[in-house]
């Protein structure tokens, strides 16, 4: 059987990880990216080896995340931050507040099982023509 020396190549970046796909024996890299809403404009960026998960990167990412934006804007009061229900933590927003950052991010449905239940017709807003449904509730013991 032949030996596939790509496979055995040693890399310090490109580990094997699943892939977002769910496909296992491939090696990836993981991308962070920070741009401007105003233009797209990318001010930071962090590649990482993507046997690491996000979560465990994101205390140190957002402190570089914060200084690049200070350093180009000043502050970073009044940013925003959109992360994915993957790096919610009480933590981690506690940790956006001190920096003064506003923190977006998404519900775990697991533990919102009463959304699953609204009504139609208690979709009030639209978003692009769709229906949309709007409710402010604390999260991590912050009031929405």
């Amino acid at each position: 059987m032949p030996i596939i020396s790509h496979l055995l190549t040693p890399c310090e970046l490109a580990k094997f990880a699943k892939s977002k796909d769910g496909k296992k024996g491939r090696r990836c890299v993981g991308l962070g990216l920070g741009l401007s809403s105003f233009d797209g404009f990318p001010f930071f960026h962090l590649v990482y080896s993507a046997n690491k998960h996000d979560s465990r990167l994101f205390p140190t990412v957002i402190r570089d995340l914060c200084q690049r934006f200070s350093d180009m804007c000043r502050t970073v009061k009044g940013a925003t931050l959109v992360m994915d229900k993957g790096n919610n933590s009480l933590n981690n927003i506690q940790l956006a507040a001190k920096e003064q950052i506003t923190v977006v991010g998404s519900l775990v449905p697991s533990q919102n099982k009463d959304l699953f239940h609204k009504q139609l017709k208690s979709y009030r807003d639209e978003v692009l023509g769709c229906p949309m449904y709007r409710e402010e509730r604390e999260v991590f013991g912050i009031p929405g």
